[in-house]
């Protein structure tokens, strides 16, 4: 497991770095991290919010909250990537 955690946190990593990338060659990179961010909280609320109809469960704590609004997308899907796996 401790693989897996390395992993993902790599993955999660390499993401970042390329949403930074393609933020810094526009010319308003502050907002496209903006937007990122609330796209991937935005993401996860509703995967959150509809939980009882689709049955994908995402724990909502302050890594899962740090991380959607941190990393955005690339970390929701990592979580549910997560998910599947355990």
């Amino acid at each position: 497991m401790e693989i897996l955690k390395y992993l993902v946190l790599s993955l999660l990593s390499v993401g970042y770095f390329i949403i930074s990338i393609f933020s810094a060659r526009t010319k308003k990179a502050f907002r496209v991290l903006l937007l990122n961010s609330f796209f991937g909280i935005f993401v996860f609320a509703i995967l959150y919010f509809t939980k009882k109809y689709t049955g994908i469960t995402l724990a909502l704590n302050e890594y899962t909250a740090i991380g959607s609004a941190t990393f955005g997308i690339p970390s929701v899907i990592g979580f549910l990537f997560l998910n599947l796996l355990l």
